[in-house]
């Protein structure tokens, strides 16, 4: 079997060289040294070079006091992460570990609306179906399956 027999050390130096060098994908590692690709994954996760084992590795103090002060200033956890390099994951860790929970009404990261303005959206936009509701002789649970996308132009 090829992937069974023990890993000698000087293939285990040729996967880290070859990882660590030109990012050469498992399998042509694998195929290189007459190895499984989940040989190579675990010589290389015994070695630290893959990624999800290096994201593993605790936050610093400073960059948890920097993500929770994000979370509090109602930032998403995506965008938490593309400014911080940190995962979506450990930053759902570390919201739960400090026990963050977003106020009752607040809506999302993107928009920053106070309750009373959700509230005027939506009191907004139910005014318009029942105004478009009363023009065109239609209920608002077939207005509701319309803008959802169900009636296309072909059943008609």
């Amino acid at each position: 079997m090829r992937g069974s027999a023990k890993v000698t050390a000087a293939e285990r130096e040729t996967i880290r060289r070859l990882t660590v060098a030109g990012h050469m994908p498992q399998q042509q590692i694998a195929d290189k040294l007459r190895r499984t690709r989940h040989t190579i994954w675990k010589i290389q996760k015994e070695l630290r070079l893959c990624q999800r084992v290096a994201n593993r590795e605790p936050l610093s103090e400073n960059t948890k006091k920097k993500l929770v002060a994000m979370l509090r200033q109602n930032a998403g956890r995506i965008r938490i992460a593309r400014d911080t390099g940190i995962t979506v994951d450990k930053i759902d860790k570390i919201a739960r570990s400090i026990r963050f929970r977003r106020r009752r009404g607040s809506v999302g990261c993107a928009y920053r609306l106070s309750p009373s303005e959700v509230r005027a959206i939506r009191r907004a936009v139910t005014q318009s179906e029942r105004r478009l509701c009363k023009k065109f002789h239609i209920s608002r649970e077939w207005l509701r399956h319309f803008r959802v996308g169900s009636f296309s132009r072909r059943h008609q």
